[in-house]
C-alpha cells in the first residue's frame, strides 16, 4: 500500500456503499498432503486507492475430511488471515486425534459470526462447516489493506487418504476512497489550506505527493492529477 501521511489516515472518507461480491468458481482439485496446496486468485476491480472497510467471505469446498484443510486468504499488498487450520486439531477428545472427519464447506467467514468454524465439528452435518462461522484469524486485520487488485485464495490439504476441490469463493468488500485532495484541517472541506498543503508536500518530497505515473518520481503530472482532484471534489 502506497505511504500515507497520519494526517491524510485522518480524513479518509467513509463509503456508503454496501459490499460488493467478487467471485471465482475455479472447481480445482486440491493436491493431497501438500503444504503448498492450491492457489485461487480473486481479482477485485475498484477504483484505485480504495481501502477494505469491512470483508466476508463465502466458500464453497468439497472433501471427504475437513480436519485436513488450512484455508487462508491475501490481500493484493500481501496481508494474510487464516480462514480455516486443520480443525479439530489439536484434540484432547472428540473428533480425535486426526481432527473433524466430517465432509464439506459450505460457510460465509465473518468476524459478527458467534460460531468459530473451527468448532463446529459432527458426525452427521453435511455440509459440517456450513452457515455463518467465524475465521481462525480475524478478517479485521484486513481493514484498511488496499482492495483494489488479486487477492489469493490458499487451500492445503495437510493428510493423506482424502482428497477434495474448491467450487468456489466470494469475497463480500465494502471499501473506501481517501479523499485525496483533503489535505488539511478543516477536513471535508477543500479550500487554500489543501493547496498549501499539497505544495508542502510535493517540496518535501513527501509520497503522499505522487498521485500519478510514473510512481515514484514527482513531477507537473502529480500537480495536475492534484488540481484535477482538487476540482472534483471529495467522493
Amino acid at each position: 500500500m502506497k505511504h500515507v501521511a497520519p494526517a491524510v489516515a485522518l480524513m479518509l472518507a467513509a463509503s456508503c456503499a454496501s459490499a460488493q461480491p467478487f467471485c471465482q468458481a475455479p472447481n480445482t482439485p486440491i493436491p493431497d498432503n501438500t503444504a503448498a496446496g492450491v492457489q485461487i486468485p480473486i481479482g477485485v476491480a475498484l477504483p484505485a486507492g480504495s481501502l477494505v472497510d469491512s470483508i466476508t467471505v463465502e466458500l464453497e469446498i468439497d472433501h471427504a475430511w475437513v480436519g485436513d484443510l488450512v484455508v487462508s486468504l491475501s490481500s493484493p499488498g500481501g496481508a494474510s488471515v487464516l480462514l480455516l487450520d486443520r480443525p479439530g486439531i489439536p484434540s484432547t477428545g472428540f473428533p480425535g486425534p486426526f481432527g473433524c472427519g466430517g465432509l464439506d464447506v459450505l460457510a460465509v467467514f465473518s468476524d459478527s459470526a458467534s460460531t468459530p468454524a473451527e468448532s463446529v465439528c459432527s458426525l452427521t452435518g453435511q455440509p459440517v462447516i456450513t452457515g455463518l462461522v467465524s475465521p481462525a484469524d480475524s478478517l479485521g486485520s484486513l481493514v484498511g489493506a488496499e482492495a483494489s487488485g488479486t487477492w489469493v485464495l490458499t487451500v492445503s490439504d495437510g493428510s493423506s487418504f482424502d482428497v477434495g476441490v474448491v467450487r468456489s469463493v466470494c469475497l463480500n468488500i465494502a471499501a473506501s476512497q481517501p479523499c485525496v485532495a483533503d489535505l488539511a484541517e478543516p477536513f471535508g472541506v477543500l479550500n487554500f489550506f489543501d493547496v498549501s498543503a499539497f505544495i508542502g508536500a510535493y517540496n518535501a518530497q513527501d509520497p503522499v505527493a505522487d498521485l500519478a505515473a510514473p510512481l515514484g518520481v514527482l513531477n507537473f503530472f502529480d500537480v495536475a492529477e492534484y488540481i484535477a482532484q482538487f476540482n472534483s471534489g471529495c467522493p
